[in-house]
């Protein structure tokens, strides 16, 4: 399984899923991994998104038997 996703939208607290965000995501993402272009779309979601300031976020948390890593940089919006 592979999550994919990513905006940047500075303090956009709606919990709708934009389809076309979405296509936008699986267009950028397939730039890196063709494959996810043709692959089976299990769930969307989407999730608060506050505005976060800082340089890369480089993280493990467990949660249960779950290791997930956060690997991002934070844009300094305008």
């Amino acid at each position: 399984m592979v999550v994919i996703g990513g905006t940047q939208e500075e303090n956009k607290y709606d919990l709708k899923n934009d389809e076309e965000e979405c296509q936008r995501i699986i267009q950028r993402c397939s730039k890196l991994i063709p494959s996810i272009k043709n692959a089976k779309i299990v769930s969307k979601a989407a999730g608060l998104r506050p505005c976060r300031k800082g340089n890369v976020r480089l993280e493990m948390e467990k949660i249960a038997n779950t290791k997930i890593v956060h690997n991002y940089v934070i844009h300094f919006l305008k």
